[in-house]
């Protein structure tokens, strides 16, 4: 068995990072809204995209942050976005396998509670 080269496995990992990124990005605006019959919401997700990471504090927090001031929303997001940015780059940066499948299970986890959390308290009917 041979081993893989160094950039096939680089290739391989930022092919997997993309695929985190498109399966939490569809789930928070096609499939959950698809499962609660208001697909004809999707279109509004490019809208709200810069807003994408507050789905984690309806998450962690118990509380919407539909009460918040524009700036707060926005100064939330941009920490996260650049908390997503930290993480992503640490999980690429990954040579040992099992320290990249570590950081890019913690990746997907936190991705899918923020899709979660970006459909929780909408009243979708």
């Amino acid at each position: 068995m041979s081993e893989m080269s160094p950039e096939k496995a680089r290739r391989r990992r930022v092919l997997w990072v993309r695929v985190a990124w498109a399966a939490g990005l569809l789930l928070t605006s096609v499939l959950i809204p698809l499962a609660f019959g208001a697909i004809g919401l999707a279109p509004l997700f490019a809208v709200y995209l810069p807003l994408f990471p507050l789905g984690l504090f309806n998450i962690l927090s118990g509380k919407l942050v539909a009460g918040w001031s524009r700036e707060e929303r926005f100064g939330w997001s941009f920490l996260v976005w650049m908390g997503y940015i930290f993480l992503t780059r640490l999980v690429l940066a990954q040579q040992s396998r099992s320290r990249y499948l570590c950081f890019y299970t913690l990746l997907c986890l936190i991705l899918v509670l923020n899709a979660v959390g970006c459909n929780s308290g909408t009243t979708w009917r």
